[in-house]
């Protein structure tokens, strides 16, 4: 597996709340250009899927945009802990605004709690985007691999508790395809060293570039996981507090008509600093606590 400190000036934080994407004249996007169709427990050898209500495409998508066309080096977040204008999905440059697949009122207020200044502590200001990992296609097919860091209470590389791999149908270009996304036994004790009470993801963006145009496609597992507990009640998913997993899906460029040179994934961090969850309820992509918490309303 491979894979600042950043002060908010007063009245910038408000283009949090204001889309200032530059769109082209390209298509919409499709939430049909991606899909999940697998959830299984990554130490469960026989790879059970999951997913009853299943599969889904992606919950929603935003674009498609013609800039910035260097879209790749807005996925490099520094620290990378969720805070406004750090990276694409925060709302660094403008190009897409971090309330985009969220609401305001799911804002986070990390300011002086986590050592940052706060431009205005009367509201919450960040959206809690975490960059996950970019790849580039190679002339062979295969895929450079980045995976991002969090630089945080302890530094860590995100390779250590992820595994992410794209496959191309076709053996020349990649047009479509299939997606995993695996998470360490290990990940709960590693991203809590690193995020401390603040480890659990409720959203899973794809970005695409493809020629001159990129999207970004969301899954919001708060609803997936909803529609799951609804179509069966029980307890599949297992412990949402110790249980690590790997999630598969399949993936198309129909949205672009040229094959994918590009793709970044993020992860969305929901909780608050004020939120103090026990040890062992920290889980990088923490999706089944999300089920859980569903199951046990019901």
């Amino acid at each position: 597996m491979k894979c600042f400190y950043l002060s908010v000036a007063i009245g910038v934080v408000a283009l949090a709340f204001v889309p200032q994407t530059v769109a082209g004249p390209l298509p919409a996007c499709s939430n049909d250009a991606i899909s999940l169709t697998s959830i299984s427990k990554s130490a469960d050898g026989s790879a059970q899927n999951l997913l009853v209500a299943g599969p889904y495409t992606a919950s929603d998508c935003a674009g498609l945009y013609g800039d910035p066309n260097n879209v790749g080096s807005l996925h490099d977040a520094n620290p990378n802990i969720g805070t406004y204008g750090d990276g694409l999905l925060n709302g660094e440059g403008g190009w897409l605004s971090p309330t985009r697949f969220i609401s305001e009122s799911q804002l986070m207020d990390l300011g002086p709690n986590v050592g940052f200044p706060d431009a205005n502590p009367s509201i919450a200001d960040d959206p809690g985007w975490i960059s996950l990992a970019k790849f580039d296609l190679n002339d062979d097919n295969s895929w450079s691999e980045q995976y991002q860091a969090i630089n945080w209470l302890q530094y860590l590389d995100l390779d250590e508790v992820l595994d992410i791999s794209f496959t191309c149908t076709s053996a020349s270009g990649c047009s479509s395809g299939s997606w995993t996304l695996a998470t360490s036994l290990d990940v709960i004790e590693k991203v809590q060293g690193a995020l401390g009470n603040r480890s659990t993801f409720d959203h899973l963006a794809f970005v695409f570039k493809a020629g001159n145009g990129w999207a970004v496609y969301d899954f919001n597992f708060t609803d997936i996981f909803a529609n799951e507990l609804s179509a069966q009640n029980d307890d599949r998913f297992g412990d949402p507090f110790g249980t690590p997993f790997t999630f598969g899906g399949l993936f198309n460029t129909g949205d672009f008509n040229k094959d994918i040179s590009h793709f970044a994934i993020w992860a969305r961090d929901p909780l608050s600093t004020t939120q103090v969850p026990t040890p062992g309820s920290i889980l990088l992509l923490g999706l089944g606590l999300l089920a859980l918490r569903l199951y046990k309303k019901h």
